[in-house]
């Protein structure tokens, strides 16, 4: 399988390209011999009598001989190198940058949310050591590698016999969140102050973005194999947000664009959730004012997030 240019190679071989003689070349059957006859104008010439093929441009010439080569395969070498022109590598890098953008504007249009949950240290660390593995960074922190794109939910607990949410934190399970190792902060949580990385001490991209009932009590109910049951979790918290954003697309007949950007540009959508922590072992982050590492922006005020959403301007 090719193995696909980095950005380093793509940039190195345009900065090559852009210093080139540009096309388009041409390709011109010559006696290898004959070289002085040339004249100025960029091309290749394949001498398969000769065995031997030139590259030559603006009074340059370079022979390349290829004795263990037939005349088929020198022909297809010449034509190859004067069609790989600089012209031609500009050319496929603007298309190559072209379709990047192509896809990251598609990629706005589709919203992606996913949850962010988390078990305690020990549990992660025996599950690792029974696949006799080792413990993936960020581990320690919850925190792993969360693109820009997508949308973070974490778990909320209502307070009994009040109407205020804590975090989710019921021991051994409850909601993640951190600093990523990998993404920096996006525009969007530019404005915020964020929590050092608890692994490197870096401030990076913060999750959850937001939260959402996630606790057993009251849970979810549910109908499995014709039974009622209550679920919970983060895994069942995204879900019911993922319903909020179906329906303001719905209202809006329009998509929303970049998700993250409207969320945070209408906080008071959100009712922060200010007590409890993810900790475990001590390790983790704790609630606030305004935004945490525990529960983002905070639970949706169901009926505000719809509202802010629909007065989102079309991209």
């Amino acid at each position: 399988m090719t193995t696909p240019l980095s950005q380093e190679q793509r940039a190195e071989l345009v900065a090559k390209a852009k210093a080139a003689t540009p096309g388009p070349w041409r390709i011109v059957p010559y006696d290898c011999g004959d070289i002085d006859y040339l004249d100025n104008a960029p091309m290749v010439a394949a001498a398969p009598e000769l065995d031997c093929a030139i590259v030559h441009w603006e009074g340059f010439v370079q022979r390349y001989w290829r004795s263990a080569r037939g005349e088929k395969e020198i022909q297809a070498n010449a034509a190859f190198i004067a069609a790989a022109n600089p012209s031609t590598i500009l050319s496929y890098e603007a298309t190559v940058q072209a379709l990047t953008v192509e896809r990251d504007e598609a990629l706005e249009r589709v919203k992606a949310l996913e949850a962010s949950g988390m078990v305690s240290l020990a549990d992660a660390r025996r599950a690792v050591d029974a696949c006799g593995g080792t413990h993936p960074p960020g581990q320690e922190e919850y925190g792993r590698g969360y693109d820009a794109a997508l949308t973070e939910a974490g778990g909320a607990d209502m307070l009994k016999g009040q109407f205020t949410e804590a975090v989710w934190n019921a021991g051994t399970i409850g909601t993640g969140g951190g600093i990523s190792d990998a993404f920096p902060v996006p525009d969007y949580q530019s404005h915020l102050t964020l929590p050092q990385s608890q692994n490197d001490g870096a401030i990076r991209r913060g999750v959850p973005d937001v939260a959402c009932a996630a606790a057993a009590s009251p849970g979810y109910r549910i109908i499995v194999n014709g039974q009622p049951m209550a679920m919970s979790g983060t895994s069942a918290a995204t879900p019911l947000w993922s319903a909020l954003v179906a329906i303001a697309i719905a209202a809006r007949g329009e998509q929303i664009g970049l998700l993250n950007a409207a969320l945070y540009g209408n906080p008071g959508a959100f009712r922060v959730v200010q007590q409890g922590n993810n900790r475990v072992g001590g390790k983790g982050y704790d609630a606030g004012p305004g935004w945490s590492a525990c529960t983002g922006l905070g639970v949706p005020r169901g009926a505000d997030v719809l509202a802010a959403l629909a007065a989102v301007p079309v991209a």
